[in-house]
């Protein structure tokens, strides 16, 4: 089966500025997922595809990533970190203490956030591996306890 050609209307969509947003709400996510188990044991309902939901792209799963050097900055990101820092930090900062500065749309942020929705899938698939168990028993889309710290 062959692909269709695309049309005028299917070039506009891909020129539109929203194909460039990465869709990572965690907030919207973890109201999901905390929702999902009353839903389930009080309601009785039947949360369907659970297995397609993903880890939450937040700073606690994504800081591991840097903390254990899966992740690391590239040069031209941390430098523009850095010069942030020392803008918001003014004059007379001491550069020792600082660490890279990043706006939420700032696209080392972007993709850290998608980087660690990737590199979760990877690491839940060797762990229920290793444990041998399966998707269903052994969910990403698990909130813990002390995300209700929000």
């Amino acid at each position: 089966m062959g692909r269709r050609a695309a049309t005028q209307a299917d070039l506009a969509v891909a020129d539109h500025p929203a194909r460039a947003l990465v869709p990572l709400h965690k907030l919207s996510q973890w109201l999901t997922y905390s929702l999902m188990e009353p839903l389930e044991s009080i309601l009785g309902w039947t949360v369907l595809r659970k297995t397609h939901l993903t880890g939450l792209a937040e700073y606690r799963n994504g800081g591991l990533f840097l903390d254990f050097g899966v992740l690391k900055l590239r040069d031209e990101a941390l430098d523009r970190g850095m010069r942030q820092a020392r803008e918001q930090a003014g004059k007379g900062a001491d550069e020792v203490e600082m660490v890279p500065l990043f706006y939420p749309h700032d696209d080392a942020i972007v993709e850290w956030r998608a980087l660690t929705v990737a590199l979760l899938d990877e690491v839940g698939k060797g762990v229920r591996g290793a444990l041998g168990m399966s998707a269903d028993a052994l969910e990403l889309a698990k909130p813990t306890d002390d995300m209700c710290s929000y």
